[in-house]
């Protein structure tokens, strides 16, 4: 935008005034300016609590060991779940045992969220760090979904460690914004 002097009409004394005034380019319109309608958001959580010392800030979590299948589910209000009318992601926080010995590339998981297939591979995720304590280098897993009343997470660890490796899980969440 630049700007030019701009005649204005004549005042009440007889003369032409001029003022600076911006100079609209003709490819760059104005902004229009309007209030978006307000988006819900909720957030439902599940701390995972199974097993104590990893979890953060719980010092609590989940464990699924290689060969393992672990199920969760969330219920959600009725009032929440109104069909087509919100979107929906699941987070997991995740991260991998602390056996550093054992390669990252050896852990894998198959993931479905209500009976869909979501993840079904090598997972992201770090070793737990600092080793023997809680966990400080969590990672989230993220999906889109469906929402319905009744969610249902399903894992399987798919990994080719050993017996004794496994996958920990801190918290879910499910996250609804309306459309």
């Amino acid at each position: 935008m630049s700007l030019m002097y701009r005649p204005r009409p004549n005042n009440r004394y007889g003369y032409t005034e001029y003022a600076m005034a911006p100079m609209m380019d003709r490819a760059d319109p104005p902004p229009l300016i309007s209030n978006n309608p307000a988006v819900t958001n909720v957030v439902s959580i599940k701390e995972l609590t199974a097993y104590p010392n990893y979890g953060n800030p719980s010092r609590n979590a989940d464990i699924l060991y290689t060969g393992n299948t672990g199920n969760w589910t969330f219920v959600l209000p009725a009032f929440l779940t109104v069909p087509g009318r919100q979107t929906g992601q699941i987070m997991i926080r995740a991260v991998l045992d602390d056996h550093t010995n054992v390669p990252t590339n050896r852990y894998s998981a198959r993931i479905s969220i209500n009976g869909f297939l979501v993840h079904n591979g090598a997972l992201n995720l770090p070793h737990g760090t600092p080793v023997g304590g809680m966990f400080t280098n969590w990672r989230d897993l993220t999906f889109r979904i469906n929402p319905r009343r009744n969610n249902t997470i399903t894992i399987v660890n798919t990994s080719t460690a050993g017996p004794n490796d496994w996958i920990g899980l801190d918290w879910m969440q499910i996250r609804l914004s309306s459309r």
